[in-house]
């Protein structure tokens, strides 16, 4: 009798362990800094983390901070910013009545500068025994934020062989470009996005599908642990079969983007983009994918698992012989870089 673990029994354990209270700093470029607060000056925050040691950060770079001494979040523009003529109040120790608590999760600082954050995901199946079954799904992401410029790259590939066959391929990329339009609100919740996404689908016989957009946004909601912003513009999609028919849409491109964060271990994201083809309302593409982000520091540095369900639906590939709608469930080993 085969016997099987509830994924809750292994995962369970780690995700409780994600509500352990630590002092925390949120950079602008939306990174966490986990340790503990020792001094807050007008021109600097000091945290001792175990992977680092002291670091110094400058005010104008954090956004927020919450510390178990005070139980605060306080934004950065609580203190006054140093000038060269600011003569300093004395430095305001946090440390000194209660002893250092260690920090439960270290977080990877950015390879490329403190205003990205990339992840590089890897899931992978193998089979043997009556099915010779192999899946690879992989992603790579980056993610540049620096106001006013916010600008993500995706690129995902999945691969699937069967008895030495290869039953089913996807490949995608996707561009997406973000510029704050603040002359049109105080709180920077207008956007200008130009996107563009690329496609390769072997499951749906695409050989190429290129959709491109451009229009305003505009941020819904935008707190300490949600923020979400939707979007929508004119633009045009091309596609290419394997059988070399060709379409070619004027469309209209509506975009949804939500994160969640739990904790600065877990969180939650939605992605969705769909477009309708303006003369053609019959015509219709949506690609929806929703990530649970986990971090595990304790395996490594940077190290994590991603659960994910990807829907990618298309009504127009029925005049290929294919099914509308293609649903995929990926569990993925992650590394932020």
């Amino acid at each position: 009798m085969s016997r099987r673990c509830p994924l809750f029994a292994i995962f369970g354990p780690l995700i409780l362990a994600s509500a352990t209270y630590a002092d925390t700093i949120v950079l602008t470029n939306h990174d966490h800094l986990t340790g503990t607060i020792e001094q807050i000056t007008p021109a600097q925050i000091v945290i001792t983390t175990p992977y680092a040691q002291h670091l110094s950060i400058a005010r104008n770079q954090v956004e927020s901070f919450t510390t178990d001494q005070i139980r605060t979040a306080a934004p950065a523009a609580t203190l006054p910013a140093a000038t060269a003529n600011t003569t300093a109040p004395a430095t305001l120790p946090l440390a000194a009545a209660k002893p250092a608590v260690p920090a439960t999760m270290p977080e990877q600082l950015s390879l490329f500068g403190p205003h990205w954050k990339n992840q590089f995901a890897l899931g992978l199946v193998n089979t043997t025994g009556n099915t010779e079954e192999t899946q690879l799904a992989t992603g790579l992401d980056f993610h540049y934020f620096n106001k006013p410029h916010d600008l993500t790259l995706k690129f995902n590939v999945l691969y699937a062989t069967v008895n030495g066959v290869v039953n089913q391929s996807v490949a995608a990329g996707d561009f997406v470009y973000r510029a704050d339009l603040p002359a049109l609100t105080p709180h920077d919740r207008w956007y200008f996005f130009a996107e563009n996404h690329e496609l390769y689908d072997g499951i749906k016989g695409i050989s190429l599908r290129s959709i491109n957009a451009l229009g305003p946004g505009y941020y819904i909601w935008k707190g300490q642990k949600l923020t979400a912003d939707i979007r929508g513009g004119p633009g045009f999609t091309y596609e290419r079969y394997f059988n070399d028919a060709t379409h070619t849409d004027a469309n209209i491109l509506v975009g949804l983007r939500a994160l969640y964060q739990f904790s600065p271990r877990l969180s939650l994201a939605q992605d969705t983009v769909a477009t309708t083809a303006m003369t053609e309302d019959s015509r219709m593409q949506l690609t929806s994918k929703t990530d649970l982000n986990l971090k595990l520091p304790e395996l490594q540095r940077g190290m994590g698992l991603k659960f994910s369900f990807i829907d990618d639906y298309d009504n127009s590939s029925a005049q290929n012989q294919r099914q509308n709608n293609d649903t995929r469930v990926v569990v993925s080993l992650t590394l932020d870089f």
